[in-house]
């Protein structure tokens, strides 16, 4: 934290608020995409949050979320950018609850972007997530850092089971092995 209150050239107190405003904005934004996934095609405020959604809940499958951008590919950079914030505030998190909760944000962040079923944001979370734990490596033990490795992937595939089984979205792991290159392009 100190070494972000240096580099930003702001007080402590001022980086804590900014951090908290982003963290606010994303609870929000990941309780609209938990509507869309439970409710699919329901405007959440006819005319305004989710009104141009149009799907029928009976018949749709493979639903990409977009949360309250209502842009899926959008939405899902959101929660690949917010995914290292939301592990910053479980390192920072000090008792038991806090942690609790702010385990809970970074599980829900995760959801939310397997949800958008976008095979780019999830890539890129992933190289920047290992990019993460190469820079933290010498400050973990090897313990650690094979239980943080297995329980990411463990999640990967827990919660990809989850989504395809129980909900309405589709399968981003499924896209991601059906890609076909076109001159470089997916």
């Amino acid at each position: 934290l100190r070494d972000a209150v240096r580099l930003s050239g702001m007080s402590e107190k001022t980086l804590r608020r900014i951090v908290g405003i982003v963290t606010l904005m994303a609870i929000l934004n990941f309780c609209v995409a938990g509507y869309e996934l439970v409710f699919p095609g329901r405007p959440l405020v006819k005319g305004w949050i989710l009104s141009t959604t149009f799907y029928d809940p009976s018949i749709v499958t493979g639903l990409r979320v977009g949360g309250g951008f209502e842009d899926f590919e959008l939405f899902a950079e959101f929660c690949a950018i917010c995914l290292p914030l939301t592990l910053f505030h479980l390192m920072q998190a000090k008792g038991l609850r806090n942690r609790i909760l702010s385990a809970g944000l970074v599980f829900f962040n995760f959801f939310c972007l397997m949800a958008t079923v976008t095979r780019g944001a999830t890539i890129s979370g992933a190289i920047g997530l290992l990019y993460l734990l190469y820079r933290v490596r010498k400050s973990m033990s090897l313990t650690t850092f094979m239980l943080t490795v297995t329980t990411a992937l463990s999640l990967v595939f827990f919660m990809e089971f989850f989504l395809t089984t129980y909900t309405v979205s589709g399968s981003v792991i499924s896209r991601l092995l059906n890609s076909k290159m076109v001159n470089g392009m997916p």
